[in-house]
């Protein structure tokens, strides 16, 4: 199962529900009060995507495909997710920022078996106070500092989608 082969193979991939959603010619996910617009090139090399319009979908997006905008240059704002950041971890050559966003996290049986019933339960009492947790892995010319707010600018074109029924990753 794919997606549990990407979950436990990166268990700092950040996974939420999202809503797969078209409007005028753009494909977007929903996820919380963020819309992030997915890039035509990814909607074209996954035509499986255009069966899950209008519907829940788990979007996965790695700690390394979100950068400080601040950074970054520009990026449109449908590229964008905004956060109050919690912790704020400096390795030297990066930097770590967590924080949380206001969607679902993934509840699936699927990711309950893989990670355990315990973890899958933490994650969501967690969530209910605060929100979905998400790690970012930036560039360590970043000024954000903890209990700052971030603008985040996403790699859409590296996104992941996941069937939230199988667990299987949304290809062709």
């Amino acid at each position: 199962n794919l997606f549990v082969a990407e979950f436990i193979g990166s268990p700092a991939m950040n996974l939420v529900e999202a809503e797969l959603e078209r409007a005028n010619g753009a494909v977007s996910v929903t996820l919380g009060s963020h819309r992030l617009r997915v890039d035509d090139e990814v909607v074209g090399k996954r035509p499986a995507l255009e069966g899950f319009e209008g519907k829940r979908v788990v979007v996965g997006i790695r700690p390394e495909d979100l950068e400080d905008a601040a950074v970054s240059g520009e990026t449109p704002d449908d590229h964008r997710l905004s956060a109050n950041v919690d912790i704020r971890e400096d390795m030297g050559s990066e930097v770590f920022l967590h924080f949380t966003i206001d969607a679902t996290p993934v509840r699936s049986e699927v990711v309950r078996e893989a990670v355990g019933a315990e973890a899958v339960e933490a994650t969501e009492a967690l969530a209910q106070k605060e929100g979905a947790p998400f790690i970012a892995r930036v560039d360590r010319e970043t000024r954000v500092r903890e209990g700052s707010k971030v603008d985040l600018a996403v790699a859409t074109k590296r996104l992941h989608f996941f069937d939230p029924e199988t667990g299987a990753g949304i290809y062709d």
